[in-house]
């Protein structure tokens, strides 16, 4: 058991540092790749800042200095949720959305090169195995299924 925990920690650290090397070349930190990202896959549903805290794992106070930097830039804008005024909303500006795309493309590169040697039946079989051991996280539980209909629509 102990060569699954290892081989999952090596391919996590392979695909995190092919990820970051790649989404450093759009000029964003990885943090704000996955805030557009996020709040793309997102956007009918407009996530809160703490929503987008619990699910990048970062505290709020983070998450906040990283919208400051995404609006200073023209990616996102904030409102107030009507319903809650202490609850601020994240939506993609023109310029995220664009951004967000090649944030996307830059995942999809990533991910074409780490699972090129695998088959549509490896790919399908690897999705259904982390669906099921993800399915214990709890924040994973409530985004999985707009998450995973996103990545399907990709292949």
């Amino acid at each position: 058991m102990e060569q699954i925990g290892i081989l999952c920690s090596e391919l996590f650290s392979e695909y995190n540092a092919n990820i970051k090397k790649s989404i450093a070349e759009t000029g964003l930190s990885l943090i704000q790749a996955k805030v557009l990202f996020l709040a793309r896959i997102f956007e009918d549903n407009k996530l809160s800042q703490k929503d987008m805290a619990k699910i990048c794992r970062t505290d709020t106070p983070a998450m906040s200095r990283t919208i400051d930097k995404l609006e200073e830039s023209g990616y996102i804008v904030r409102s107030r949720k009507s319903e809650d005024s202490r609850c601020v909303s994240i939506e993609l500006s023109e310029e995220g959305i664009e951004k967000s795309n090649q944030v996307r493309s830059k995942f999809n590169d990533v991910n074409g090169s780490m699972f090129s040697e695998l088959s549509d039946d490896d790919l399908n079989e690897l999705k259904a195995l982390l669906t099921k051991m993800a399915g214990q996280n709890e924040i994973f539980r409530k985004i999985h299924s707009d998450l995973l209909s996103d990545i399907s629509s990709d292949n």
